[in-house]
């Protein structure tokens, strides 16, 4: 029977040193591949819940406008309490903008009117609510997917998306 020595013993990742070229380059073009699957498909979904955000904030709109209007509260609508009414002139003299930020990115067009007519009673207050990074939507005004929502007092209606 014959022992083996040590030196004949065969270590066959001992004289190795790290991975390859070829190994490299492979894992490199595996994780790239797995990054744009991923961000490809991120992409829409992080529009939907923009856009989400807008609606919900569209809702909210609705139900502050209305709660304003139960506790008797004289509100005008086109003042957004910082830069005055709108349609008046700023200190530049650039007329004031119906528009209105909500959530960050989220904004609101005032279209109706908030004027009180005679009886006390406002008339219309609507608006056009969408996100700034929403989904595109060539067929708006702000080019992206606008959800409308109003109020009108006179009549007891309410519109949300």
């Amino acid at each position: 029977m014959m022992i083996l020595s040590r030196k004949a013993i065969i270590h066959p990742l001992k004289g190795t040193k790290g991975f390859t070229l070829i190994e490299i380059i492979v894992v490199g073009v595996m994780i790239g591949i797995l990054a744009t699957i991923a961000i490809v498909n991120y992409i829409p979904l992080r529009k939907k819940a923009l856009d989400t955000t807008a609606l919900i904030d569209a809702r909210n709109l609705v139900d502050s406008v209305t709660t304003a209007m139960l506790s008797g509260d004289n509100v005008n609508y086109f003042n957004d309490g910082t830069v005055g009414v709108v349609g008046t002139m700023d200190n530049l003299g650039n007329p004031r903008s119906p528009v209105y930020i909500l959530s960050p990115g989220v904004s609101a067009v005032i279209t109706g009117t908030s004027a009180e007519p005679p009886d006390g009673a406002t008339t219309v207050v609507s608006a056009r609510v969408y996100h700034a990074q929403g989904t595109l939507d060539g067929t708006t005004l702000s080019g992206r997917k606008e959800y409308t929502c109003g109020l009108n007092e006179a009549a007891g209606t309410t519109t949300m998306p």
